[in-house]
């Protein structure tokens, strides 16, 4: 008997061993007396580093006091308990886990410690902060649509109802104003719906990077393209000073998208009859876009957030245009996801700067680029 209850004692000893599972044992004095096979491996550390509290050291920092206090609070409730903290791996690297632990009784249901089981569960963890992520997302664009496009929408509401009532009372002057307030209000929601529809499909992972080698020039001819009517309106001089030579690597899409933005908004902000100028230059792995006009410029309180979603800040145009705030965002999002970055200079009542830099086509940049 004793025989059999010895082999009996190996094989469940075996099986604990090899479980798939990290399994752990504490004794009365809350110390663990016994890791597995899957735990040691997991942590790359022996059974004699373990053993106690050794344990403890692997977690992270930052979970630890949450992680013991809940341990030490089950143990002396006898409650069992599941908590996640993160465990270093032997790689270095810390992983997710999900420890469920259950007080532990002998044959005779007298309770002699703890024994639980943990699983990684690093990628439903990273599953869940995307997630999380996501719902802010779309949060902020819900709230964005609702704040910004009631307003164009309830101006041409009300001029339609205004030329549909009472048309017969306007003169022919009265009425083109009018008129023109309607499309000012239509220009303003199809200029938010562009792009609110841009930056929302870039952050639900819609716009995919795919990155080819470029001319600068070409992106910022093919950007401008479309806006030199605008430029005309506002009796504006476009200077380009761009070396047709500088070859950048970035997403076609995108980079037309960043340089459509910043042009868009210097004819926005530049005053009439003024200067709006695009310069490039080489600098170290990146050509350096600067897109200059001379035009009302940003006060430091904005410069601070020109950015920022949370806390972006509509100007009007020097005629009263209307914008949403959510160009610079998206160039901002559209520059690193290329591997560049965005920055911006500006002098109150004289003008302003920004540049943007992109890796140059061959760099060690361009290669990290999209990745």
């Amino acid at each position: 008997m004793d025989r059999r209850n010895s082999e009996m004692l190996q094989f469940y000893r075996k099986v604990f061993d090899d479980f798939p599972a990290l399994i752990w044992r504490a004794g009365l004095d809350m110390g663990c007396d016994y890791f597995n096979n899957t735990w040691l491996e997991f942590t790359g550390r022996s059974m004699e580093q373990e053993l106690g509290q050794g344990w403890a050291e692997g977690v992270h920092l930052e979970d630890l006091a949450a992680c013991m206090a809940t341990y030490v609070e089950a143990f002396e409730g006898r409650r069992p308990f599941t908590m996640h903290y993160r465990l270093r791996h032997r790689s270095g690297e810390y992983r997710w886990i999900r420890d469920i632990g259950r007080p532990f009784y002998d044959v005779d249901e007298r309770f002699i410690g703890y024994i639980g089981s943990c699983y990684d569960v690093t990628k439903e963890r990273d599953n869940e902060l995307k997630l999380l992520e996501l719902n802010r997302t779309k949060d902020k664009y819900f709230s964005i649509v609702a704040h910004d496009l009631i307003g164009p929408i309830t101006s041409i509401e009300s001029l339609t109802g205004l030329i549909e009532r009472d048309y017969k009372l306007y003169s022919d002057s009265e009425m083109v104003e009018l008129v023109h307030e309607l499309g000012s209000a239509s220009t303003s929601v199809v200029r938010f719906l562009r792009d609110i529809l841009e930056w929302a499909y870039s952050q639900f992972q819609g716009t995919k990077c795919r990155p080819q080698d470029l001319l600068l020039r070409d992106i910022c001819e093919t950007a401008v393209e479309p806006l030199r009517q605008n430029i005309k309106v506002k009796a504006l001089s476009l200077i380009e000073d761009l070396d047709p030579g500088i070859s950048v690597r970035a997403d076609p899409d995108m980079a037309k998208t960043i340089v459509r933005n910043l042009v868009a908004n210097a004819i926005k902000f530049c005053r009439p009859r003024k200067e709006i100028r695009l310069s490039a230059r080489v600098e170290g792995d990146y050509a350096s876009l600067r897109v200059s006009d001379q035009g009302i410029g940003i006060s430091p309180d904005d410069m601070e957030f020109l950015f920022d979603l949370e806390h972006r800040r509509k100007r009007l145009g020097t005629e009263g245009e209307k914008g949403t705030g959510l160009g610079l965002v998206l160039c901002k999002d559209f520059a690193e996801r290329n591997g560049g970055r965005i920055s911006a200079e500006s002098s109150l009542g004289e003008g302003s700067s920004f540049i943007v830099e992109l890796p140059l086509s061959g760099s060690g940049k361009a290669r990290e680029a999209c990745l």
